[in-house]
């Protein structure tokens, strides 16, 4: 400031009176070094409004315009102060003002130098607030703009993306959506959605409580600087959603008065706040965007109607003609390939013969209409039926004018035709399902009710009267709580505000007195529009009432389940317990939340079945054959095995898929100790019958053996002596055989299956029964007859009690005729056969016969037609089949014969069997160990080892060769072989010691042998940690073939 600039004052209080004077002005004034910084040295006028800084701020620290000024604006500054100074010129700059609360606004700078008489050099200048007017251009510039994005954008979504960055210029605005009203569904949706926090919009019906829905109710703009202190969100009235900003502002779109949407920016951090400007920016450019989107859905919506009417106009089966009258020619255009036109024959060319194709009856409905249009000139619309090629009639609706010249001469027609016999069709169908439909509403069991959001009634729908609380006039207009009790009334309205606040289908039930019955109904409440809902009350008494039956049927049947005498147990198909009935928990001894979920396999089986049971019952799972019943050991949780009878059954499911295994099962141990019983005194029957016929044999054999030798004794020349003994040998080998029929005969209790050719069972058993007797056999027995999968001693019991009842059936003597064929059984062809491969054995007699009474009690046990009879070959034999799978049956003829047919699973054949009498060649090596309590046995066995090179020695019991086996094996000589007797009276047996054996890990295989051939060890020997088998009596060939069969097993 000069000296010409500042008025003289006297005395403090006129410098006062100036400063205030000054300070009204609109802007500021200021002296500043000419010198960077450019330091304020005098300020004067509205400097605290214009840079929001005090006097001495502004006055003592020299670098105040870094604080006020973004960077760049000072550099800018410093440039052109800088180059004034050098000229001596004024200079002019806008830049923007940072206040302390970061907000910042615009202003203008004018100053120049002054130079002092001293010399010395200082600026003096002059700024004011030109915020205002820089925001007017920039809204006027974005109004502009956006007029212009508006027409260049090529799609809404472009539009507003351009639309946003212009805003970004007017204000912060990272963060900004726009949401229109749906006009169809008035649903709030987001077109337009960037936001930092929340990717997602909001759903739409959740909108309907948030910022977007208060301005879309009110129209009026929201600017909440502080958001948590803005009174709509601290009073309740609106409800955020999603992530809170820490400064919203939203304007409303409006067209015409209308709000159809909102423009919304927000921010999350930093310190900006929206102010009252920004809010009035926003809300002058939100007229034009509204105006933006308004043009381009108008421009949307004008170019899908093109589309569908440039769709309707090409797929239109309407024909347009012109006939002109004068020339009698008319011109079609249109479908003219069309289905119409191919009835018809095509159209004529000649409009006076179009009354040719029309029905004679529809002909003066059309003149009438023609004279009718004539007379006062309105468009003619007329139906008639016009005649197919196929003598059939279609309907026609024509739409025509007459043109007319100046004389009122009618010179064209010009119309159009379309085809509606399908539509006349469809509309009588109408008809008739309209009828169908009214006939439904009166007899259908449902209520069909129109309600307010108060549970007024406003309409009921014609169904069935009987079904409604009240007459339909005394409902309408009334309320629930008119009608019903409290409770009643309160869960309708509950339920009719439920859906109609979440826009869905809410379901309810209750029921009523009506008349003398009392009814249930299932309702669906759903929302229609003006707050009102539909509500559907089917009649579900019938349904209530059956399931109110299911439910008592089902306690009943859970108490049938828990109350029933068998055990009951259900598996799913991983063969977890899922249910056992009271039954069952008894029997076992087990609480449920011991076993149920759990390997129910595991604990109620020996460990011995479990994975043969396991193995069974996922072939149930997987759809093979169930047998009607199956017989298995268990074990309770006292320790005590018993023996359950199993019958099973599939579960599944709705759509037939499998989900497990139904149980049930009875205790039979008593009864199949009762059967093992009833089996031994059956054999021993049969042993007394057979007993002549074998002591004759084997009688014989002996005189054959007890000869040989003496003879063999005295003769002097050997190789006589070798031939004697030789055929001494063979009779030995003779009556081995015959021991080894009667110890197979007499073996009981479960099968103990193997592979075996049928035939060679047959005749051997057959044979056998006859030995002494006059009865012959004869056998047919193709040489391809099926094996099968049996216990031979058992199956051989069954023939052999057979043939002894054909036997004694023929006293005078005769023939049993054994017949064998192969079949396949077919589904249900048995009742007590799975479908399969099977062989049939008929084995028939020529004796006295049965009799017709006693032939249905024949496989009773204790049942018996002969004196001294017991009763129990037959029901033995009938069990026995049965537990092999199979079944047997019986047909006879008094005095004519009879014959006994059981059929036996098949199975592939198996393996040819070596000639005993062939040895193979086999040298042997190693350190052998004979266990067997008789001396005899043990040096003969020895003997034949060394024989085969080995080294051999013998123990009398299970306890000695244990001991040698250790001693063996400190010695550096371990056993390669331990063959040992499975029985040693008053010691340890084979079967004990194998067990101790595999305990000791000891190198050597063992070997099994017994006189009891048909022992269940020898059958099942690897089961019971043994290697091989060797049957007593055994001769030197059979010796060496098992040690053979090792050897190799070994090298292998």
């Amino acid at each position: 400031m000069t000296d010409r600039n500042v008025p003289v004052t006297k005395g403090a209080a006129n410098d006062r009176e100036l400063t205030r004077l000054m300070a009204g002005l609109p802007g500021m004034v200021y002296r500043a070094s000419a010198q960077s910084p450019f330091a304020f040295e005098i300020v004067g006028g509205g400097y605290e409004r214009i840079l929001g800084r005090s006097l001495d701020e502004l006055t003592t620290k020299p670098d105040i315009r870094s604080t006020i000024m973004y960077p760049d604006d000072v550099a800018r500054y410093r440039a052109a102060a800088e180059n004034a100074v050098k000229c001596g010129d004024t200079f002019q700059i806008e830049y923007s003002v940072i206040y302390p609360d970061t907000t910042e606004r615009v202003v203008w700078e004018q100053g120049g130098p002054v130079r002092a008489p001293d010399g010395s050099c200082f600026i003096e200048g002059s700024i004011i607030d030109i915020e205002g007017p820089v925001h007017a251009r920039q809204v006027q510039d974005a109004t502009y703009r956006i007029s212009q994005v508006a027409a260049s954008a090529e799609s809404l979504q472009e539009l507003y993306g351009r639309i946003h960055h212009i805003i970004a210029e007017l204000m912060p605005s990272e963060n900004l959506y726009f949401a229109l009203r749906d006009p169809k569904t008035g649903f709030i949706t987001y077109p337009y959605y960037i936001d930092e926090c929340d990717v997602m919009p909001p759903d739409p019906q959740m909108a309907e409580t948030g910022l977007t829905a208060y301005i879309l109710r009110t129209g009026t703009p929201l600017l909440m600087s502080e958001f948590h202190e803005a009174e709509p969100v601290k009073s309740g009235s609106i409800t955020p959603t999603g992530t809170v900003p820490i400064s919203w502002l939203g304007v409303p779109l409006q067209l015409k008065g209308s709000t159809i949407g909102v423009m919304a920016v927000q921010v999350y951090h930093g310190s900006y706040r929206y102010t009252e400007q920004d809010r009035n920016i926003l809300s002058f450019v939100a007229d034009q965007v509204a105006v933006s989107i308004d043009r381009w859905r108008s421009r949307d919506a004008l170019a899908t109607s093109e589309e569908r009417f440039r769709i309707a106009a090409q797929s239109t089966s309407d024909i347009v003609y012109e006939w002109d009258i004068a020339e009698d020619r008319t011109t079609y255009y249109g479908d003219l390939d069309g289905e119409f036109a191919r009835a018809i024959g095509g159209f004529p060319s000649k409009g006076s013969q179009w009354d040719s194709y029309i029905h004679p009856d529809d002909l003066p409905v059309l003149h009438q209409a023609i004279q009718q249009h004539l007379k006062v000139h309105t468009p003619l619309r007329v139906a008639y039926r016009m005649r197919c090629t196929d003598g059939t009639w279609h309907t026609i609706v024509e739409s025509s004018q007459a043109v007319l010249d100046k004389d009122g001469q009618v010179v064209k027609w010009i119309g159009t035709t379309a085809d509606v016999t399908d539509r006349v069709v469809a509309e009588n169908s109408l008809r008739d399902s309209e009828a169908r439909m009214r006939a439904l509403f009166a007899t259908m069991n449902d209520i069909i009710i129109v309600l307010d959001k108060d549970s007024r009634y406003i309409e009921i729908a014609p169904t069935r009267g009987d079904l409604l609380y009240r007459p339909r006039e005394e409902l309408l207009g009334r309320t629930v709580r008119e009608l019903f009790d409290s409770d009643l009334a309160d869960r309708f309205l509950e339920n009719i505000h439920k859906a109609l606040a979440n826009q869905s289908t809410v379901d309810m039930d209750y029921s009523l007195t009506i008349g003398q019955s009392h009814l249930w109904f299932e309702v669906r409440i759903s929302p229609l529009t003006d707050e009102r809902v539909l509500l559907v009350a089917h009649d579900a008494t019938a349904r209530h009432d059956a399931q109110e039956a299911v439910r008592v049927e089902t306690s009943k049947a859970e108490t049938y389940f828990n109350m029933s005498g068998v055990i009951i147990e259900v598996l799913d198909t991983d063969l977890h317990l899922v249910r056992l009935n009271q039954t069952g928990y008894d029997f076992f001894g087990y609480a449920p939340d011991e076993i149920v979920g759990k390997d129910w396999l595991d604990i109620r089986l020996p460990e011995r079945e479990r994975d043969r049971a396991k193995v069974f019952l996922r072939g149930e799972l997987a759809g093979q054959p169930i047998p009607e019943h199956i017989n298995g050991p268990v074990i309770t949780r006292s320790g005590e095995e018993r023996i359950i009878s199993w019958h099973d059954s599939l579960l599944r499911d709705a759509e037939g898929r499998i989900t497990g295994l139904i149980s049930s099962g009875v205790d039979v141990t008593h009864t199949v100790h009762l059967e093992h019983e009833l089996q031994r005194m059956d054999k021993l029957e049969s042993l007394g019958v057979l007993a002549g016929g074998i002591a004759h044999d084997f009688n014989n054999m002996l005189t054959g053996i007890i000869g040989n030798i003496n003879l063999a004794r005295i003769e002097d020349d050997a190789a006589h002596s070798r031939e004697l003994l030789e055929e001494a040998e063979r009779e030995v080998l003779q009556a081995r055989g015959l021991t080894q029929q009667l110890l197979t005969f007499a073996k009981g209790g479960a099968p103990v299956r193997s592979v075996h050719d049928l035939a060679h069972i047959l005749q051997e058993t057959v044979s056998f029964a006859l030995r002494g007797s006059d009865v012959s056999a004869s056998f047919d027995l193709p040489a391809d007859l099926w094996w099968a999968s049996i216990d031979k001693g058992q199956l051989s019991q069954v023939f052999s009690n057979i043939v002894i009842n054909a036997d004694e059936a023929m006293p005078a003597g005769g023939t049993i005729s054994v017949v064998a064929r192969n079949i396949t059984v077919d589904d249900g062809a048995y009742p007590d056969l799975a479908p399969g491969d099977y062989v049939r054995i008929d084995l028939s007699d020529t004796g006295v016969g049965i009799a017709e009474t006693d032939l249905r009690k024949i496989f009773d046990p204790f049942f018996s037609t002969k004196r001294r009879g017991s009763g129990l070959g037959l029901a033995t034999s009938y069990a026995i089949v049965h537990k092999h799978d199979g079944t047997i049956g019986v047909v006879s003829t008094p005095g004519a014969g009879t014959t006994f047919s059981i059929l036996l699973p098949a199975v592939p054949a198996g393996p040819s069997l070596r000639s005993p009498e062939t040895a193979p060649r086999f040298s042997g090596h190693g350190h052998v160990l004979v266990m067997d309590d008789e001396p005899t046995v043990r040096q003969v066995a020895v003997a034949m080892l060394k024989k085969l090179g080995y080294e051999a020695e013998a123990v009398p019991d299970g306890a000695s060769a244990l001991r040698a086996d250790a001693e063996a094996r400190t010695a550096g000589r371990p056993f390669s072989v331990i063959l040992m007797d499975l029985t040693i009276p008053g010691g340890m047996g084979g079967q004990e010691a194998a067990a101790l054996f595999r305990e000791n890990r000891t190198p050597a295989q063992l070997i099994a042998s017994s006189g009891y051939a048909t022992d269940s060890v020898m059958a099942h020997y690897r089961d019971y940690h043994f290697d091989g088998v060797l049957a007593k009596p055994y001769s030197f060939v059979e010796l060496t073939s098992v040690l053979a069969s090792l050897a190799t097993q070994r090298s292998s």
